[in-house]
């Protein structure tokens, strides 16, 4: 049979305990004081434990999740370079055929200019050119653009400007003629855009230029 007796001194509690014949004397305080020291490191070594494992969960995710993206990176790097690889390919391909078709368009207009003569006609512009030799007008321009570095109004004056020196030299006949009448005579529509294209090309008047060439 366990009887209990409790006595206290100050603050202190003591229990005696008799089981057996025995005397057991048990102070509280202390066993309160242990009890809640235990508990405080119990508590203190499982949140270290628990910051521990998150702390270790979080450097293992951004690893992981820094390994995907260099990954992809990498990945997406080399898809990048390859794709520009293949499209300056492509591009540089188009561009090579482009050329080609653009200077065989300039072959065709400027036999056809040499055959026909058709730079005479003071009404000739790119859409008429584009119905004589089946050619789109647009597309004669940028090849004219894109061999000579002229436009189709420059290429059209040159070639006026050519004939009519071409002729002042072989033909004495020529010399007779007023410089306006060669103008027209070579196609040009006003002796204002006459001398603006002559000075252009030559940067001297059509006067100067052919006294030049009868006094050589």
């Amino acid at each position: 049979m366990l009887s209990k007796k409790i006595h206290r001194k100050g603050h202190v509690s003591i229990f005696f305990c008799q089981k057996n014949g025995f005397f057991i004397f048990f102070d509280t305080l202390k066993l309160l004081k242990k009890f809640t020291s235990y508990c405080r490191t119990t508590k203190y070594l499982k949140f270290m434990l628990l910051t521990f494992s998150a702390l270790s969960t979080i450097i293992l995710f951004m690893f992981l999740i820094r390994k995907y993206f260099s990954r992809n990176k990498d990945h997406a790097k080399n898809l990048d370079v390859s794709n520009q690889v293949l499209l300056k390919s492509s591009v540089d391909h188009g561009l090579e055929d482009m050329g080609e078709k653009l200077n065989d368009l300039v072959g065709i207009v400027d036999k056809y200019f040499e055959e026909s003569e058709i730079y005479l006609n003071s009404k000739l512009s790119a859409d008429l050119l584009g119905s004589l030799i089946k050619q789109n007008p647009r597309l004669i321009g940028t090849a004219i653009r894109y061999k000579y570095g002229i436009s189709f109004r420059d290429y059209i004056n040159n070639r006026r400007i050519q004939y009519i020196e071409d002729t002042f030299i072989k033909n004495n006949e020529f010399h007779k003629y007023s410089l306006d009448y060669i103008g027209e005579k070579a196609g040009f529509g006003t002796r204002q855009g006459f001398y603006i294209a002559f000075k252009k090309l030559k940067n001297s008047t059509p006067k100067e230029y052919f006294d030049k060439l009868v006094n050589a």
